[in-house]
């Protein structure tokens, strides 16, 4: 019997988008892994995108893209990718592809830019709001990384429940507790990390709230934190430019208090997790907020907003904030600072809650999802 073929759109994971490079990788490299009946077209023009080793599979074939020209591959070229390669189903992220000859999934990580207008560029954002609701609704099945965005997407897109499979994000077997210490302390030495320091892991945009974690900083200082530093991770965004950060570290006199690493790799970033008093990620709107997971399964305690979808995956192993108030900020933090108890309890609660976000899981349900679709 011939096996199904699964496309799957790997352009988004060369652009602007993070977490949804994040989120391909691990869950081609979760897909390979299982034993199962497809074989899996992946269109990219960068194979090293591919976190699976290459063609060392046999049920994987490498494409390059159609075009470079993206709207021409959703008009004509991934269509045309279907016809050539016998496609039964074809996954893509965001949107889909114009006219398909096959059945489709499609993950839609969030619809930020219907709620949360004011962080996106007006043209970004009304292209998102006109194509994402159209795939939404010709999609044979949508995945969602939360029930938050599962919420989202049935009451403004008007999808009906039982079409939207929520399937959570995963944190990889890199991020864990390091118990060299030595190994911790040299990874910093690399960033020049040399005092106690809070983290934040992300894109440095409006929408991730840094300049609140900035101002919940300087608080922190006056009362007496004076050995604090901050280290942020991450590369300033190109279509979501953060305007106010940097304007904001000068007016707050926090030159010297402020490292920034820029991209580091998982090896190095699961080290910066680990030496860390506490990751702060008050964002201000998540679709799901990987870098919660990924702190947590490295042992660290996390101060986190208790809105979008961050309090769901949260649960209570974090402390929950209001993101518009630094000072509530800065009081969470504090608490952190000031009772190795407290410290210690949510160390332990994090990795427990951790252990639910896998992405064996996200890689064994999306399979299923391909079945469901293909049987249907």
């Amino acid at each position: 019997m011939k096996s199904s073929r699964i496309g799957i759109d790997f352009h988004v994971a060369g652009g602007i988008y993070q977490g949804v490079r994040t989120y391909l990788t691990n869950l081609m490299r979760g897909v390979l892994e299982i034993e199962n009946e497809f074989e899996y077209f992946v269109y990219t023009d960068n194979p090293g995108e591919v976190a699976s080793g290459g063609n060392g599979h046999s049920n994987l074939t490498l494409k390059g893209l159609p075009s470079r020209w993206g709207r021409f591959n959703l008009l004509a070229g991934f269509p045309a990718c279907a016809y050539r390669d016998g496609l039964s189903l074809f996954h893509s992220q965001y949107v889909l592809p114009v006219h398909l000859p096959c059945k489709s999934v499609l993950t839609i990580h969030d619809i930020l830019f219907e709620k949360y207008p004011q962080f996106f560029p007006k043209v970004h954002g009304g292209l998102m709001k006109y194509f994402v609701a159209l795939s939404a609704k010709r999609a044979d099945r949508i995945i969602s990384v939360s029930e938050f965005t599962k919420r989202e997407i049935c009451e403004y897109y008007g999808i009906a429940y039982d079409k939207v499979t929520v399937i959570y994000e995963g944190a990889s077997d890199s991020f864990a507790p390091i118990k060299d210490r030595n190994l911790v302390l040299r990874r910093l030495k690399k960033y020049q990390i040399r005092t106690k320091y809070l983290l934040f892991v992300g894109r440095i945009e409006p929408r991730k709230n840094i300049v609140g974690v900035l101002k919940a900083f300087q608080h922190l200082k006056k009362e007496g934190h004076k050995e604090l530093c901050i280290v942020i991770v991450g590369h300033q965004d190109r279509i979501f430019r953060e305007r106010k950060l940097f304007t904001e570290i000068e007016k707050l006199g926090l030159e010297s208090d402020v490292l920034f690493t820029g991209g580091v790799s998982e090896e190095d970033l699961c080290a910066l997790y680990n030496g860390a008093e506490a990751l702060v990620y008050p964002a201000f709107a998540e679709g799901f907020g990987l870098p919660i997971v990924e702190a947590m399964a490295s042992g660290t305690p996390v101060v986190t907003s208790n809105t979008t979808a961050l309090q769901e995956v949260a649960g209570s192993a974090a402390i929950l904030v209001n993101p518009h108030s630094h000072e509530e900020i800065a009081q969470a933090i504090d608490r952190l600072l000031s009772d190795e108890s407290l410290k210690s309890e949510l160390s332990h609660m994090g990795l427990d809650r951790a252990r639910q976000f896998r992405w064996e899981e996200t890689a064994q349900k999306t399979v299923e999802v391909y079945r469901q679709v293909i049987a249907g």
